[in-house]
């Protein structure tokens, strides 16, 4: 009996190991998942329009345009679109025509003349899909480059678009503080007259006077914070659009 369960035991050792083809994979993916094609666009960026801006809109396509990061961008796609145009040529019959006249004069008055025309055709036969897989290869430096492009779009009118906003925050509380100064002014000169009328103590007028000195200490930090912030719009603006201006 012991010899049989050893014998059982070895035999069992010595099966072969099938290996499955097609495996199973342990954790499936999203069905939502999917890999854009080298050819698909990437959707518009213009998204500072929703603000409905004019004044913001002529700033970033001020910026936009004068930008040399961009320039750079839009040539190195320029150079991607030639290359990919090329690589696609390839796969095409290549004609090649040659023209050739040659004179020459022999004795006296014997003139000889020699008109020759002659042409080429080539068509690689892509069999293994070597010109079809270097066209496609073109064609996805392509599209990184214009994804390239447009990632430098979206930084740079980012950064503008958050300058002007901090500009026109930093204006606004201005002019609030403008407001509030003015109303305290009236609040202090109500408070000196019902002080002469005797009708309230020194101390409101010292109060007053306290809050009017306090806000417009508040005035200069928010001066220089917004031209902080005007400078760099400043610099874009070249269409004279004010971007320190308030907004629309």
């Amino acid at each position: 009996m012991a010899l049989f369960f050893i014998a059982s035991f070895l035999f069992s050792g010595c099966q072969s190991h099938t290996i499955d083809p097609s495996p199973e994979p342990l954790q499936k993916g999203g069905v939502a998942y999917s890999i854009p094609s080298p050819s698909s666009e990437p959707a518009d960026q213009n998204w500072w329009a929703s603000f409905k801006d004019a004044k913001l809109d002529a700033i970033i396509g001020n910026a936009l345009d004068s930008n040399f990061d961009i320039m750079r961008g839009l040539a190195r796609l320029d150079q991607a679109d030639a290359l990919t145009r090329q690589a696609r040529a390839a796969r095409l019959p290549q004609v090649d025509l040659e023209a050739n006249v040659l004179r020459d004069w022999a004795d006296g008055d014997t003139r000889n003349r020699l008109d020759w025309v002659g042409g080429a055709l080539a068509w690689e036969v892509d069999v293994f899909n070597r010109l079809g897989s270097a066209a496609l290869a073109r064609q996805s430096e392509r599209a990184a480059r214009l994804e390239d492009l447009q990632a430098i779009r979206l930084s740079l009118s980012a950064e503008v678009t958050d300058a002007y906003f901090d500009a026109v925050e930093q204006r606004s509380a201005l002019a609030l503080l403008e407001q509030q100064i003015e109303v305290d002014r009236d609040l202090l000169e109500l408070t000196e007259l019902r002080f002469k009328a005797g009708l309230t103590a020194s101390v409101d007028v010292l109060q007053q006077s306290s809050q009017l000195a306090e806000t417009e200490s508040l005035v200069p930090p928010h001066r220089s914070i917004a031209a902080r912030c005007r400078k760099p719009l400043g610099r874009l603006d070249r269409a004279g659009t004010g971007c320190a201006g308030s907004r629309e």
